[in-house]
């Protein structure tokens, strides 16, 4: 007969290799680890999208809404345009989240209203948008369209800006229209000072030739007007070119001048003195400004107001990416928040 203590060391024998046969066999390759890990991470980003981030009363907008509010409206910041961008940092992110809450909000209230879109407004709407056309999601293009002409009808419908409001403005902010000395300046603008005395040497005896040797002899981007540059204020250009330039007469050629860019040779067509600009003048400006506070606070009071009206909760901690508030600071609350901090965090 076997002695027992045999018998037991054999079978410890069989049960071990048994166990090792089986660990060899279940052990993942590196292959089946990346495929794991894939599908570990789909699993987490599904799971992610269909976390609840904005409740309007019994509407319900989750992070995978936020990301198609993205796709429409800033596309080179979802990367749905397909162009490399940056990664957008969570300030960046955390203003456009803001931006939904505040489209959502506007969009729960036009609801409630018939505001027909027809084919002609969709065509026009889609025509402007930076994305592909077979990538649009015409369910968020109505949205956007409807949330525009409720704004429009209804709350931007009889802001205006007076003649009296107009003129109240230009007599209280008289310096913002108050022009310094200008020139038309035209360039030549070399790489060496070899090439800059030989140019400047050949308009000694023919000034005329200015804009010629512009085209044929200049690196500046404005070469092919033959060296216009334009009109500058006084102010505006590095010292040590303001001091020549301001110096010049009309028609006269400069000596070369030195800069970080190479070198330089300058001549001015026209000078105007410092002046005020009339009212006539600048009105479109001013109403321009007068109409863009007028809108943004239109905007500001009717978001305070629905804010006021509706249940509007934010579950900050459930979104896929770290909210910071308009300081940069992260928020660090534990528990659904019930807030108008997205809304108030409005530009118009």
């Amino acid at each position: 007969m076997v002695p027992v203590m045999k018998i037991k060391v054999i079978a410890l024998i069989l049960v071990l290799s048994v166990v090792l046969v089986c660990f060899h066999c279940r052990k993942d390759t590196p292959a089946d680890t990346a495929a794991q890990k894939k599908e570990a991470e789909a699993a987490a980003r599904e799971a992610s999208g269909k976390k609840i981030v904005l409740k309007i009363n019994e509407k319900k907008f989750s992070n995978s809404d936020f990301k198609n509010f993205l796709e429409l409206q800033y596309p080179d910041i979802s990367n749905s345009s397909g162009n490399p961008s940056p990664k957008p940092s969570e300030l960046l992110i955390s203003r456009l989240f803001d931006s939904f809450v505040q489209h959502k909000t506007v969009l729960y209230i036009a609801d409630q209203y018939d505001i027909p879109i027809d084919e002609t407004e969709l065509q026009e709407y889609i025509g402007k948008l930076n994305v592909s056309k077979d990538s649009i999601d015409m369910a968020s293009v109505i949205e956007a369209i409807k949330v525009r002409k409720y704004l429009y009808a209804s709350v931007y419908d009889s802001i205006d800006v007076s003649e009296k409001e107009i003129r109240a403005y230009y007599n209280k902010h008289l310096e913002e229209f108050r022009k310094k000395p200008e020139v038309l300046l035209y360039q030549i603008l070399l790489k060496d000072k070899e090439t800059a005395l030989r140019v400047r040497g050949i308009l000694d005896n023919n000034p005329q030739r200015f804009e010629e040797l512009a085209k044929k002899e200049s690196i500046s981007m404005e070469a092919k007007q033959g060296g216009r540059m334009g009109f500058f204020e006084e102010g505006t250009l590095p010292k040590d070119m303001e001091q020549v330039v301001f110096s010049l007469s009309t028609h006269t050629i400069s000596p070369v001048v030195e800069s970080a860019y190479g070198f330089h040779i300058f001549k001015i067509t026209e000078k105007k003195r410092g002046r005020l600009l009339y009212l006539e003048k600048v009105k479109p400006e001013i109403k321009r400004i007068l109409m863009s506070e007028k809108l943004r606070l239109a905007y500001q009071d009717f978001l305070a107001s629905a804010a006021r009206d509706l249940a509007i909760t934010i579950k900050y901690n459930d979104l896929y990416f770290d909210y910071k508030n308009i300081e940069g600071d992260t928020r660090d609350e534990n528990k659904e928040t019930i807030s108008t901090d997205s809304l108030n965090n409005s530009s118009g």
